[in-house]
């Protein structure tokens, strides 16, 4: 018997929060556990103010490591997330998503292993890295396009990433509340929740939705022809650059932003995060109550560039660098948030409903690599412009996204146009072959 799909669709919602809420909690105690362990247990000393040498090699190592194995599974991650979402829409979403967040739950069991002695951190990094072959993202993106209306993608792929960034709300007092082994047992749990959740789930994609064949001869699941799908029409190389630029930027930020605010501002750190926060607040707001209000204005296409034009106009608030500007910035820059789901649903629109998988994979793929690649761009220019003999102001580090972001602009701008010529121009389907059916179910 078929659960309700009210029931469905807050079952669906809350593995998501607990996906982000684990991942966040990982995230924001990994630097001290990596710390700790190569530097060993007090190398950092919490009532310290200056670092000691041997806490600053510590630190440094613990940096590079984290970096490697960030930007190992980025890439790993462009290169798998096309090829598993093309297999997918002839198998079903089932196996590849229990199958990515089962890795995601080992790995967060590992990392516990880790802290509490029964295990080593480098086995942790090494598992986590190659779960990159298997990532998440795209196949919950593609549940999404199977259970929603072509009309209603937009709103659904944002409450859906609203329902994966909420816990960064509660995260931070989480991390001051407990112990580093406790946050990290908590991701832990967290994960293994998400998991049972969406064992219940259930399948999205349903056999007579699915492509018949694999097809074998042309090698069509194959990782360069997976992602070839992204140059296979002007509105995909234009969607391309539009979540390329938007992701690079964004990541970016969120390297050097609590840094940038803490030095140019001499802010305590608990001041800053107030406006991480406010940040946060916007981010949740625009994909929760403006996004979908915006769709049903103005479209797909005009929405995705309001939100890139906010985004530039948050850029330059930041480069101005003034603190009265700040908190209004900071209100701005959540639109961002509103793009990747304007984008997925773009190129969900504009797929055959049998290549929902491989068009998402191809698009969160693309996302995966910018997210890899931003943080490590922007944190090596901050940390040149950071240092007291650079010739250049801290603030100049947002130039950089101003100049990364024009090109998103202009393809956002013709998109419009371009559409026109793929029967795209009321943000509709177009069909790439056979028929678009819209499917409606519990996430519609």
């Amino acid at each position: 018997m078929a659960s309700p799909w009210w029931l469905r669709k807050a079952q669906w919602h809350i593995a998501a929060l607990l996906v982000g809420l684990s991942m966040f909690n990982t995230s924001l105690g990994l630097p001290d556990v990596a710390t700790v362990f190569f530097g060993g247990a007090g190398v950092c000393p919490t009532h310290e103010q200056a670092p000691s040498e041997a806490c600053k090699r510590a630190r440094s190592s613990a940096q590079i490591a984290l970096a490697v194995n960030q930007a190992l599974k980025a890439f790993l991650g462009l290169l798998t997330s096309p090829s598993l979402g093309a297999i997918s829409d002839v198998y079903g979403r089932r196996f590849f998503l229990l199958s990515a967040v089962g890795l995601l739950c080992l790995g967060q069991w590992l990392l516990c292993a880790s802290i509490y002695g029964y295990s080593s951190f480098w086995i942790y990094l090494v598992f986590d890295t190659c779960s990159g072959l298997v990532p998440f993202l795209p196949v919950l993106l593609s549940v999404v396009a199977d259970e929603s209306t072509p009309q209603r993608r937009a709103p659904n792929f944002g409450l859906l990433l609203a329902s994966f960034e909420a816990p960064l709300l509660f995260v931070p007092l989480l991390a001051q509340t407990l112990t580093l082994d406790m946050n990290i047992l908590v991701g832990a749990i967290a994960s293994s929740g998400s998991f049972i959740l969406y064992i219940l789930y259930g399948e999205s994609l349903q056999p007579e939705n699915r492509l018949a064949v694999v097809d074998t001869a042309d090698r069509a699941w194959a990782p360069h022809k997976a992602l070839a799908i992204l140059n296979s029409a002007p509105i995909f190389r234009r969607l391309s650059v539009v979540i390329l630029s938007n992701t690079l930027v964004t990541s970016g930020l969120s390297t050097c932003f609590i840094l940038y605010v803490e030095s140019a501002f001499n802010m305590a750190r608990p001041q800053a995060s107030v406006y991480l926060a406010i940040l946060a607040i916007g981010g949740l707001l625009s994909q929760l109550a403006i996004l979908p209000a915006l769709t049903k204005g103005l479209g797909l296409s005009r929405t995705m560039l309001v939100a890139l034009c906010l985004q530039l106009v948050q850029n330059v608030l930041l480069l101005i660098s003034s603190r009265p500007l700040l908190a209004v910035s900071c209100t701005l820059g959540g639109a961002a948030s509103m793009v990747f789901p304007c984008v997925s649903a773009l190129k969900a629109n504009a797929a055959a409903e049998d290549q929902q998988g491989r068009i998402q994979g191809a698009v969160a793929g693309l996302q995966s690599f910018a997210n890899g690649v931003g943080p490590i761009f922007f944190g090596a220019i901050f940390s040149y412009v950071q240092r007291p003999e650079s010739p250049i102001p801290q603030r100049y580090v947002f130039s950089v996204s101003l100049a990364i972001l024009l090109p998103a602009l202009w393809a956002a701008f013709s998109l419009h146009r371009v559409a026109q010529t793929h029967a795209m121009a009321q943000d509709t389907p177009s069909l790439v072959h056979g028929q678009s059916l819209p499917k409606v179910g519990a996430i519609a």
